[in-house]
C-alpha cells in the first residue's frame, strides 16, 4: 500500500510538471547516476571531508600560559663610550716676515731737515748770514748746557729761488764754524740758509736769513 502511493504521488508530480521541468529532472538524475559511477566505478572508498593524506590534522594543543617557562633575559651591558682625546694642537710655523734692507745713509745735496732743540738734549745751534752777491756766508756756533762745542762739523744749505748752495766747516777753538756759499753770483737773491752740526749721534740745527 505505501508503494503503490509513493508511486501515485510520483505520477502525480511527474504529471504536474511542465515539459522543462521535466528535462531538467532527467538531466538532474542522469547527472547524478554518471557521478555516482564515477566515484563508486574505480573501487575506492568515496573520501569525505578533508583528506588526511592531504590536509594533515592539527591535533597538538597549544600551550597554557602555565606550561611556558619563563625566561630569564639578563640586561645588556651598557656600551664603554669612548674617552675624548684632547688632540694637542700641531705647532704652526710663525710665518717669515719681511726684513727690508737697511740701506746707510748717503750725502746728498739736499738741505738738512732743522730739528727743534728739546730742554732734554741741552743744545741749540745758533746760526747768521751775512748776504752779498755772490758771497754769502754763514756763521753758527752749537752751545750745549751754555757751552759752546769746540771741533764739531758743520754742514750749511742756501737755498735760493731758483737754486741751491752748500757749504761745510769745523767749530774752531771758540765753537765757531763759518763758510761761504757754493751757489756763486748767478744765484740770486738769498732766501735762508740751515745750518746743522753733528754732536754725539745727534744733529742740531739752527736757521737765518739775510
Amino acid at each position: 500500500m505505501v508503494s503503490e502511493r509513493v508511486i501515485c504521488r510520483s505520477v502525480g508530480l511527474w504529471n504536474a510538471l511542465t515539459s522543462q521541468g521535466k528535462l531538467a529532472l532527467v538531466a538532474a538524475l542522469v547527472a547524478g547516476i554518471i557521478i555516482f559511477g564515477l566515484v563508486y566505478g574505480s573501487g575506492d572508498e568515496p573520501r569525505s571531508g578533508l583528506d588526511p593524506l592531504v590536509t594533515p590534522q592539527l591535533t597538538a594543543a597549544s600551550p597554557t600560559p602555565a606550561q611556558v617557562l619563563p625566561i630569564a633575559t639578563a640586561p645588556l651591558p651598557a656600551s664603554p663610550t669612548p674617552a675624548a682625546t684632547a688632540l694637542a694642537p700641531s705647532p704652526t710655523a710663525p710665518a717669515p716676515t719681511a726684513t727690508s734692507a737697511v740701506q746707510a745713509p748717503t750725502q746728498a745735496p739736499v738741505a738738512p731737515t732743522a730739528t727743534a732743540t728739546t730742554a732734554a738734549s741741552g743744545c741749540a745751534t745758533e746760526a747768521s748770514v751775512a748776504a752779498a752777491p755772490g758771497n754769502d756766508t754763514v756763521t753758527a756756533r752749537l752751545v750745549c748746557d751754555g757751552r759752546v762745542v769746540t771741533g764739531a762739523p758743520m754742514t750749511a744749505l742756501f737755498t735760493y729761488q731758483a737754486t741751491n748752495g752748500r757749504c761745510t766747516a769745523v767749530a774752531d777753538p771758540a765753537g765757531v764754524a763759518s763758510c761761504r756759499s757754493s751757489a756763486g753770483a748767478a744765484a740770486g737773491p738769498l732766501d735762508s740758509v740751515d745750518a746743522c752740526f753733528g754732536h754725539m749721534g745727534q744733529l742740531y740745527c739752527g736757521a737765518a736769513s739775510p
